[in-house]
C-alpha cells in the first residue's frame, strides 16, 4: 500500500496500519499516515486515489492522518 500511495504526485511518504473496528466486525480498518508535498492535498483526494487504484479490502476506512514526517524505526516498524 505504501508503494501505491507514494506514487501519488502530492505524497512524499506514507505508512499504512490497522485500527480496530469499533463495530467489532473482527477486522482491522486500514488507515494511513501521509506526508504531503502540498497542503492542498485532502483526505478526500487520498481516499479517491486509493479507491481508483486498490482493491476493496485495501480502502482507507480507518482514515488518513497528515503528519510532517514518518520516523523509520526499523525495517519492519514505522512511527509518526
Amino acid at each position: 500500500m505504501e508503494a501505491l500511495l507514494n506514487c501519488h504526485p502530492d505524497i512524499v511518504d506514507s505508512a499504512v496500519f490497522g485500527l480496530p473496528d469499533i463495530e467489532e466486525t473482527g477486522n482491522d480498518l486500514v488507515a494511513a499516515y501521509i506526508v504531503r508535498k502540498s497542503s492542498s492535498l485532502t483526505e478526500a483526494d487520498v481516499t479517491e486515489y486509493v479507491s481508483n487504484n486498490a482493491s476493496n479490502f485495501q480502502q482507507l476506512r480507518g482514515g488518513v492522518f497528515f503528519v510532517h514526517r514518518i520516523s523509520k524505526v526499523s525495517k519492519s516498524k514505522k512511527e509518526a
